[in-house]
């Protein structure tokens, strides 16, 4: 039996390229835990974190997504 150490990611951004980041990670497309999302507009992460099945934590600004313990934070804001 083999397991996978599936690594912990924070996503920044959370718009159309985010979106499709943070559904294949749901999915289990790609191999890996989203812990943590960020948006300039809360209303965006709020809105991403309704569509998937694990509920990544809401960080209330960049910074926090480096802070916790995350292995990997995935830039995906168009700004």
């Amino acid at each position: 039996m083999h397991f996978i150490d599936l690594k912990r990611i924070g996503l920044l951004g959370c718009g159309a390229i985010g979106t499709q980041i943070a559904l294949a990670i749901d999915s289990g497309k790609i191999p890996a835990t989203l812990t943590h999302v960020y948006d300039i507009e809360r209303s965006h992460a709020d809105n991403l974190v309704s569509k998937l099945k694990q509920k990544p934590e809401v960080v209330a600004n960049s910074h926090l997504l480096s802070s916790n313990p995350v292995e990997l934070v995935v830039e995906a804001a168009s700004q």
